[in-house]
C-alpha cells in the first residue's frame, strides 16, 4: 500500500469516524452515570479514563 492509496485514504477516514462515534457515546456514560449515581465530574472522569486505559491495554491480548 501506498500512503495516500484511495483505500488508505477510506480505512483511515472509517477508522477516524468509528472512534470519533466511540469517544461521543463513551461521554454520554459519563454524564449518564455522573447523574445516574450522583458522582462528582472528577470522579465520573477517573471512571471513564480507567475504562479507556483498560481498554487500551487489553485490545493487543484479544488479537
Amino acid at each position: 500500500m501506498v500512503i495516500g492509496d484511495d483505500a488508505t485514504t477510506r480505512i483511515c477516514m472509517v477508522v477516524l469516524s468509528l472512534a470519533t462515534m466511540v469517544m461521543y457515546a463513551e461521554t454520554m456514560l459519563v454524564l449518564a452515570n455522573q447523574i445516574s449515581y450522583e458522582l462528582s465530574y472528577s470522579i465520573a472522569s477517573w471512571i471513564l479514563i480507567i475504562y479507556l486505559i483498560t481498554g487500551a491495554v487489553m485490545t493487543p491480548y484479544l488479537w
